[in-house]
């Protein structure tokens, strides 16, 4: 009983991690499209449209 308590506990702790992690990851490639909008238009505004695209899409995440 003890240890079928211990391994769901840690699967649970484990599944959570991933989850953490898998958040990050799509956080990360978020920011990544975003500088890269950035970076190509040479330092010219970027629509408001295409960052509250991005923002949605972050907090859809």
């Amino acid at each position: 009983m003890f240890i079928e308590s211990y391994i769901d506990a840690r699967n649970a702790r484990l599944l959570e991690k991933g989850r953490q992690e898998g958040r990050q990851e799509e956080r990360q490639a978020i920011a990544d499209k975003f500088r890269s909008l950035i970076s190509s238009t040479e330092g010219a505004t970027i629509s408001k449209e295409e960052a509250l695209r991005l923002l949605d899409e972050d907090d859809h995440k």
